[in-house]
């Protein structure tokens, strides 16, 4: 079926009541030929031919496409160095994997003393099976360990579909060794897949999920912050909107930086200079890392490590030109060999 053919399909089938979301539903779980032997292909240039696939990856009309050509071998922009260091750091680091894990980054960052920023956890199997889901809260989130999205946002307002639950988390779970694979984001596939549970953060006088504080951290110190606000729950499975603000960690606004940024700029809450000395903690033994927090009851609560943000590609100019150099001179390649802790096997 061709392309065209497949758009009148959908379009037909969709007026059918019942049919279109079973339609969806079998696609999303089917895996086509074509599509897993071109992430076979994409893995293998990612691990052992780095730029055949970055080239690949960012050519004009390609999924990945970015407004300049990457040069990984003197990287300058904050892309280049990100991608030279996803290719030729992260993804042969265990620590990297490790961190990247929503389940076992808890115990890294209780060995950076910030174990009381930690969110509630109700608990994390292996298979989707294995879940109770009588004894589960009535509000909680629930997710894959190694995705970045489909996640299930369970509020007291809704009845658990626990089918639909099984589905949209079954939908990272099934392809990502295809996704990251194709991307070349290699490091998240070095640890077992499972389902972790963990306590629902949200605005309890609306249905917006809380305001997201991203500090992006520079060999160990936080330089840009993009804040998230006004996040709305949508069927208990996404966000419907958000607006962002790009800035410096000293409240600067940067929104000329940063595609879509806003230009009011929050005021600081109580506890930021705790997210401040946590993002310092938690990003000492990476050249960069994204550190994500929530804030709950005045207090920090800790999100996720992010390594790549857009896999360090540019996709639809997320940084303008200006923005890139800027960055690119925050991150010092010269002393990697001084993470060690990158380069060898690490026990978190």
């Amino acid at each position: 079926m061709s392309k065209n053919e497949n758009i009148t399909f959908r379009k037909k089938i969709r007026k059918i009541p019942g049919v279109y979301n079973a339609y969806l539903k079998i696609n999303n779980f089917m895996i086509k030929p074509k599509e897993f032997y071109r992430s076979l292909r994409f893995g293998f240039l990612a691990k052992y031919f780095p730029k055949r696939h970055c080239r690949l990856m960012t050519k004009p009309g390609a999924r990945k496409e970015t407004p300049f050509k990457i040069d990984l071998k003197n990287p300058i922009y904050f892309n280049e160095k990100l991608l030279w260091l996803k290719y030729y750091v992260y993804n042969k680091s265990s620590l990297v994997a490790k961190c990247y894990d929503k389940y076992l980054v808890r115990e890294y960052v209780k060995k950076c003393g910030c174990e009381n920023i930690l969110n509630d956890l109700y608990g994390v199997w292996d298979s989707i099976d294995e879940i109770n889901w009588d004894s589960l809260p009535e509000e909680y989130v629930l997710k894959i360990t190694n995705g970045n999205s489909y996640h299930i946002f369970k509020t007291k307002e809704q009845d658990a579909d626990i089918d639909r639950y099984k589905d949209t988390l079954l939908v990272p779970a099934k392809k990502r060794n295809i996704i990251y694979r194709s991307s070349g984001d290699l490091f998240a596939l070095k640890c077992p897949q499972r389902f972790i549970c963990e306590k629902l953060l949200k605005n309890p006088a609306n249905n917006k999920a809380l305001d997201d504080w991203k500090f992006y951290c520079f060999n160990g110190e936080p330089k840009y912050l993009l804040y998230v606000y006004d996040r709305i729950i949508v069927d208990g499975t996404q966000n419907a909107s958000q607006e962002k603000v790009f800035m410096t960690v000293d409240f600067k606004n940067k929104m000329d930086y940063y595609k879509d940024s806003k230009s009011k700029v929050p005021e600081k809450p109580a506890c930021y200079n705790e997210m401040l000395e946590c993002a310092r903690k938690l990003s000492k033994d990476f050249p960069f890392v994204r550190v994500d927090f929530y804030i709950s009851e005045n207090k920090p609560v800790f999100g996720e490590l992010t390594f790549t943000p857009a896999g360090g590609y540019v996709k639809n100019l997320l940084h303008n030109k200006e923005g890139l150099i800027e960055m690119g001179n925050c991150l010092c390649l010269d002393n990697i060999n001084e993470y060690t802790k990158l380069k060898k096997s690490y026990n978190v």
